[in-house]
């Protein structure tokens, strides 16, 4: 019931301890590096990779777990989808995307990810989408961990100013609450490597710079709940058409 309070008011959530196994967790590192590296174990590559070996930006690639199962048994074969579904009242959940974000260490601003929303950056999705943020290390506010802004999937949806490519966050952060009447609370998120968030499509959210002197990788996974609804004039950059791909977009709890 916690989780669900949570969830409802703040607009996201943080697993229990060792809600992944540490064997799984140390096998998606290895996945990581694998792809990160170009081997790619499914024999097929991820769909972009940015500003990739730059150790002064943050580096993203995109549906990593296409290149390897080992990814994909991350979210399988965890708690994620069960959490998903206790928070959302969802009997399924399943995958449409993921994203490696690897934070070099000492990035500084080019490692940022700036105060946004996933709804304004997939479009298609206009109900019945969470995001997992899965941690591959523990993550505090050191190491640029995930922020959440409290209770924001809730405020108005189009918001000036937002956006994930903006990297000086406190000059976005003013920016964005001279055209916000409502409470501004943020969470810096602390979890143990093990541990994951959870959090709605519309909550806004950021991670600031990785001042520890250890590379910092975290993998995003884009969910589907029962209540999955699409805006077909939108633009969908392909997950419209690999959604009935089991292989590609695995569903994770099925409580029917």
């Amino acid at each position: 019931m916690k989780n669900i309070e949570n969830f409802k008011n703040k607009g996201f959530v943080c697993s229990s301890l060792d809600a992944i196994p540490s064997d799984l967790i140390e096998s998606a590192r290895t996945a990581v590096e694998e792809v990160r590296l170009g081997k790619y174990r499914t024999g097929v590559p991820p769909w972009t990779s940015i500003d990739q070996n730059l150790p002064s930006r943050l580096q993203r690639i995109t549906q990593i777990h296409i290149a390897n199962h080992t990814i994909t048994e991350l979210v399988k074969s965890s708690e994620v989808g069960k959490l998903a579904a206790e928070v959302s009242g969802s009997d399924t959940i399943k995958v449409w995307g993921s994203q490696l974000f690897y934070k070099p260490a000492g990035s500084s601003l080019g490692g940022n990810v700036g105060i946004h929303r996933d709804s304004q950056h997939v479009p298609y999705f206009t109900k019945g989408m969470l995001i997992a943020w899965i941690p591959l290390h523990s993550v505090d506010s050191h190491n640029g961990t995930i922020n959440y802004v409290n209770g924001s999937h809730k405020w108005q949806r189009n918001l000036a100013f937002t956006g994930g490519d903006f990297q000086n966050l406190d000059q976005q952060r003013s920016r964005i609450q001279m055209f916000c009447s409502d409470t501004w609370d943020e969470t810096s998120i602390k979890l143990e490597a093990g541990q994951f968030a959870i959090h709605d499509m519309h909550t806004l959210h950021f991670s600031s710079t990785n001042e520890s002197n250890q590379d910092r990788a975290a993998l995003s996974f884009g969910l589907l709940t029962d209540e999955a609804e699409f805006n077909h004039e939108a633009p969908h950059y392909g997950y419209g058409d690999i959604l009935n791909n089991p292989a590609l977009c695995p569903t994770i709890f099925d409580g029917k």
